[in-house]
């Protein structure tokens, strides 16, 4: 794909999202996100949850797009998709111009390398040579080492003297903290900190995963975060990133800034209006979103894409598979995500093509371990691309489906009454009575 052709497609859904949002006022009860602060006259203000669902799949659909190969956070996405709003307020005809620049501009960010190097807590590393785990090194860090990290990229800022780059490194921590410290450090692809600090967790978590395969009463963690399997928590900002491309441009030791939904009495009336409210019984359905919502926050918290769809899957499963079905599963998850989340025939069809693609996947993964080729060797560059897109969009469906599915059901909990069997049932009498020619 080309930047023309990102244009295209994203051209109807940024100018229809800009005329749903242009009359809105910056002070009017209801907002639910506020802009973020940027030099523009005009704020991107969301007032309606139906606004805010439009944008988080914009949000999502850019994030996911196959040029750019998943390397993107989500909050990085948000913010330039905001910039762009906020142009696009100014200007509503040149939409497909800043498309076009937006593209150009990630396309050629998602290649960046990083380098990113955090602390180890309750492990002693005896040796001073490094330990390469998997795609990341435990080792006992000296100063050398960082000089030697500077050193490298000094030849992109010539500005600077590798003493200079050494403390825009460690800036505003002390080399002292560092020195002799037990490290983890790896090097990722990705096209903001923010994603990249997510890859580096990933990594580091896998490496760590390894050591207590073996050792399984060694519970080793990195620095200022819990690790929740592949969910880290963030309690400090003890760990280091840059940018190897950009060689420290605009860069900082990576601050992760706290991400504040602002709950007011209106929002939380909004979200009352959808149904949250009935969650706090004991019902089958309620149990049943309780817990999908577990496996809701691992597949958002993890980058690795199988993980994702094998979550997104379970979810589907859990709400919309009674206890003892345990034949026919994905045709019948097909079936009742269709006729719960649709009502025209040709959405309903697409949604069951889909969720047996999405089958086909995860079994994919289950067997191979991969999410891309079952045969890399056999398949020639175009079609792996092809299978590259094809998997990225049954991820993104996966996600799609399993959320809506929630959503929906958290809203008409309390029409079944809790009942799980009633949801299903009734599901199951729309498909026959769909099929049954007397009807």
């Amino acid at each position: 794909m080309n930047q023309k052709e990102f244009a295209k497609e994203f051209e109807s859904q940024i100018n229809d999202f800009c005329q749903m949002i242009y009359n809105n006022k910056p002070n009017q009860l209801g907002n639910l996100k506020r802009s973020f602060s940027f030099d523009y006259q005009n704020d991107v203000i969301i007032s309606s949850m139906e606004q805010l669902d439009k944008f988080n799949h914009i949000i999502n659909d850019i994030t996911y797009y196959v040029d750019f190969k998943g390397r993107f956070s989500s909050e990085y996405i948000e913010e330039e998709v905001i910039r762009l709003l906020h142009k696009l307020l100014d200007d509503s005809t040149r939409a497909s111009v800043y498309l076009q620049e937006l593209y150009t501009n990630l396309y050629d960010k998602s290649d960046h390398e990083w380098f990113i190097i955090t602390q180890l807590n309750n492990i002693e590393l005896k040796k001073t040579t490094p330990f390469k785990l998997i795609d990341s090194t435990m080792k006992i860090m000296f100063q050398e080492d960082f000089l030697e990290e500077s050193t490298a990229i000094k030849h992109k800022r010539q500005d600077q003297s590798v003493t200079n780059l050494l403390n825009m490194f460690l800036l505003p921590d002390s080399l002292d903290n560092w020195i002799l410290k037990p490290c983890i450090y790896t090097n990722v692809k990705a096209g903001d900190k923010f994603k990249a600090r997510d890859f580096a967790i990933d990594n580091f978590n896998t490496s760590i995963n390894l050591l207590r395969l073996y050792f399984p009463n060694y519970k080793i963690t990195i620095e200022g975060y819990i690790s929740l399997s592949d969910n880290p928590i963030n309690n400090s900002q003890n760990i280091i990133s840059y940018d190897k491309t950009e060689g420290f441009r605009n860069l900082s030791p990576l601050k992760i800034l706290p991400r504040f939904l602002k709950l007011d009495i209106e929002l939380y009336k909004e979200l009352e209006k959808l149904g949250i409210h009935n969650l706090s019984d004991n019902s089958e359905i309620s149990k049943r979103i309780k817990e999908c919502l577990y496996w809701y926050g691992l597949a958002l918290d993890t980058s690795f894409l199988s993980a994702k769809l094998l979550n997104y899957v379970t979810i589907l499963e859990h709400i919309l598979k009674i206890k003892d079905e345990k034949t026919e599963l994905s045709q019948r998850i097909a079936d009742r995500c269709a006729l719960f989340l649709e009502t025209d025939f040709k959405k309903r069809k697409d949604v069951c093509e889909k969720i047996k693609d999405i089958y086909d996947l995860r079994s994919n993964i289950v067997h191979s371990g991969d999410i891309f080729d079952k045969n890399p060797m056999d398949k020639k560059p175009k079609k792996k691309i092809e299978d590259l897109r094809s998997n990225l969009e049954l991820v993104n469906r996966a996600a799609e489906y399993a959320r809506s599915v929630l959503l929906k059901l958290i809203k008409e909990n309390n029409r079944f009454n809790g009942d799980f069997n009633a949801f299903i049932y009734e599901l199951d009498d729309m498909k026959y009575k769909y099929t049954d020619p007397k009807v």
